[in-house]
């Protein structure tokens, strides 16, 4: 039964979708956190301490 339950857990894990390009910088801001921005973006303001909010140009 404990390993049913790990192997849904493990399931769990690799079935969540990817976010495609980090979290969103604010409601106000269209763009998304990431550490390096797309060739087609431009970057605003630091998210946090290593990230950049990217913006479409």
């Amino acid at each position: 039964m404990k390993l049913l339950l790990l192997v849904f857990a493990a399931l769990g894990f690799l079935v969540t979708p990817a976010s495609g390009g980090g979290t969103r910088c604010g409601r106000k801001v269209a763009g998304h956190c990431r550490l390096r921005c797309h060739s087609s973006e431009r970057s605003m303001f630091m998210c946090d301490r290593y990230k950049l909010c990217c913006v479409m140009n």
